[in-house]
């Protein structure tokens, strides 16, 4: 009778040996198997034909948008803690955006201004608050008390509050006050004294190639109470024009419908031209808001105006002081010798 444990012995080394191919050995069979799990997980790290396609700038800029949006929708335990600024360089870079002005909006984004949503009808009447910004030379202390010069001197504004790195100013009250604006309207420098209420704030930035300091300095004007006044305008010229035009309407009619044919049509023709009235008063409204939306540009000129005289280190001057400049020009320019005809 066979052996039990032969029958079995045999067995296995039959089924060994259909496992493994002839002249490979057991711990070379594990060998080759190892060395193709690793080229399997090689292969899913290495990146495939998809990932690796090369986009242009704007299609890459949908791509982040989208993934952003992706991103949100994630459950909280899965998504990242945050993005440091570095890594929203290193991005930037590689979507070709010049790293200063990524430098510049994060800096923006620390001190809120990117926060800001915009309400509705911005697109029409402009936005309630107008903020320019800009990154100057200098600590950010130094950069607030030049921007606070420019504007008690040169934009008839008063500081309410200030701390170490923002202030606040609102317009100057009085008769010298109204005096300095008149002056400086007549004078054409008049930019910033009608501003109810002025902003601004003040951060570090990143420094310059040598080391130098920098700051981010930002500058908003709040024109809320302009702004629903304009709307308002806008508004109350719309619908009481329609209502007078309608009025005509109505008494041409009734005095028509008196009367003859000819009474008829006259005053069918006068309820026309009463009817024109309510196409003109929307115009009139409507330009009103782009009235409004002009100031607004002229305001965000002036802003600059300011960051720009900050940027390059100008000192401001008083209104007379101004006066007596340009009075000096003048008269420099009268006292030099006109080049005569030619001969």
């Amino acid at each position: 009778m066979p052996d039990v444990s032969s029958q079995l012995r045999n067995c296995c080394v039959r089924r060994s040996q259909a496992f493994y191919p002839e002249g490979v050995s057991r711990q070379s069979a594990h060998q080759q198997s190892a060395d193709q799990q690793s080229a399997d997980q090689e292969s899913a790290v290495q990146p495939s034909a998809v990932t690796s396609h090369v986009f242009d700038r704007t299609a890459a800029e949908r791509v982040m948008h989208r993934a952003v949006h992706l991103a949100a929708d994630q459950e909280l335990e899965e998504s990242v803690d945050g993005i440091s600024e570095q890594a929203l360089i290193e991005a930037a870079a590689e979507l070709g955006v010049d790293i200063s002005v990524v430098q510049q909006a994060a800096v923006e984004e620390r001190l809120g201004l990117l926060v800001q949503k915009p309400q509705r009808g911005d697109s029409l009447v402009g936005p309630a608050v107008v903020t320019v910004s800009r990154i100057v030379p200098g600590r950010p202390e130094d950069v607030l008390e030049s921007v606070d010069s420019w504007l008690r001197k040169a934009g008839s504004l008063q500081r309410q509050r200030s701390g170490s790195l923002s202030a606040k100013y609102s317009q100057r009250t009085g008769f010298a006050a109204s005096v300095d604006r008149s002056a400086r309207s007549v004078m054409g420098t008049e930019e910033l004294g009608l501003l109810p209420s002025l902003s601004v704030s003040t951060a570090a930035a990143q420094s310059g190639p040598l080391g130098e300091p920098s700051a981010l300095v930002a500058l908003s004007a709040d024109l809320h109470a302009e702004r629903s006044a304009a709307v308002v305008g806008a508004a109350g010229t719309a619908i009481l024009g329609s209502a007078f035009a309608m009025c005509g309407v109505v008494a041409a009619v009734a005095n028509g419908s008196g009367g003859g044919a000819l009474d008829m049509a006259a005053g069918i023709g006068l309820a026309m031209l009463a009817l024109l009235g309510i196409p003109i008063s929307c115009a009139l409204g409507y330009g009103v808001l782009v009235l409004r939306a002009r100031r607004i540009s002229t305001t965000e000129d002036s802003l600059n105006g300011i960051l720009d005289q900050v940027a390059t280190g100008t000192l401001p001057s008083s209104t007379f002081g101004h006066m007596a400049d340009r009075l000096l020009r003048s008269l420099r320019s009268l006292r030099s010798p006109r080049p005569g005809p030619p001969v």
